[in-house]
């Protein structure tokens, strides 16, 4: 959960600052494009919703993953699986 607050805080972030080419996150008001702080908060509410709500990752197909599979991922092994994709 913790990986997924920092990758989620991470591409709000890039969001926000992708706004202006020339200028810093840090000169430019947060708030000054509503629509795209509405667009961006309401897919991370979305992608949080099909992963966390038990209905809609049940419709989905999401299932949750053992430490074991996650760290084997992380590690670059897909156990003989073709790359890219996860075994079910």
């Amino acid at each position: 959960m913790e990986r997924t607050r920092w990758a989620a805080s991470r591409v709000l972030w890039l969001v926000l600052s992708a706004r202006a080419e020339d200028r810093s996150l840090f000169t430019t008001n947060p708030f000054g494009n509503r629509f795209l702080l509405g667009s961006a908060l309401g897919a991370l509410a979305l992608c949080w919703g099909a992963t966390q709500w038990q209905p809609a990752a049940e419709l989905l197909g999401f299932v949750p993953l053992s430490g074991a599979q996650i760290q084997q991922r992380a590690a670059g092994d897909d156990g003989g699986r073709r790359a890219g994709g996860w075994a079910h």
